[in-house]
């Protein structure tokens, strides 16, 4: 998951889910990783109805979809997410229409067991991520002072 490295260099990633069943689980895995969920699926028609415009301004570094075939799909979260270059993941059965997301998982989404497995492997990349991210910051720092010595 090298783009979860590179998405976390800005420090904004959105979980986002669509399915109640699975909220808690998204919910919990964004939080344990210090990052943002969107997960009330009450909502998600809203996301055909809703100005994107501040996708534009205040930008995830990448969107993480739970359940990109499920009717009650954020494709237009989508579609603007590739009109304002933030990119997307998003966990794939075969036989879905990958054009919208700009890194696919192939898996099973429709099994709760499957949404826990990536979702916990997302927030332990981002973990790591931002462990990588923290070690370089800190060795480019201590090159800069050995420099001025």
């Amino acid at each position: 998951f090298s783009c979860l490295q590179d998405s976390v260099q800005g420090g904004r990633i959105l979980f986002v889910n669509n399915r109640a069943d699975y909220a808690d689980i998204v919910q919990e895995c964004s939080e344990s990783c210090g990052q943002q969920s969107y997960t009330d699926s009450s909502l998600v028609p809203w996301f055909a109805e809703q100005d994107f415009s501040w996708l534009n301004k205040s930008k995830p570094d990448l969107v993480i979809c739970s359940s990109v075939n499920h009717p009650r799909s954020p494709t237009a979260l989508l579609l603007h997410c590739n009109k304002y270059l933030v990119p997307s993941i998003g966990i794939l059965d075969s036989d879905v229409d990958a054009t919208h997301l700009t890194y696919v998982v192939p898996g099973n989404d429709d099994s709760t067991q499957s949404v826990v497995l990536y979702h916990k492997i997302f927030a332990r990349a981002v973990l790591r991520a931002c462990c990588l991210q923290r070690d370089m910051m800190k060795k480019s720092k201590t090159q800069r002072q050995s420099d001025f010595s």
